[in-house]
């Protein structure tokens, strides 16, 4: 299912909702733009679009990096990929 995601990416969902189990619940009702800051260095999505690039947030998912708050995990993620994680529930 999240085999579209890296590894560090999925281990970041994984923290950020405690428990495999919460994990898919959440995932399953995911809507873009899903943003994941496990360290709240942003205070929204105006002030995400300010530091990062467009590149960084294209995807459906931004999924900031805990140790580079620059940078955007789920970048490589696109909607036709998103679309096939909701095709398995």
């Amino acid at each position: 299912m999240l085999e579209e995601f890296s590894g560090y990416a999925i281990e970041l969902i994984l923290i950020n909702y405690g428990s495999f189990e919460n994990t898919i619940k959440s995932v399953s009702n995911w809507r873009p733009k899903v943003i994941i800051d496990l360290e709240k260095y942003y205070k929204n999505y105006d002030e995400i679009k300010r530091n990062l690039s467009k590149d960084k947030i294209r995807s459906p998912i931004i999924l900031i990096d805990p140790t580079d708050k620059y940078r955007n995990v789920a970048a490589s993620v696109s909607l036709q990929k998103l679309l096939r994680i909701y095709n398995v529930f």
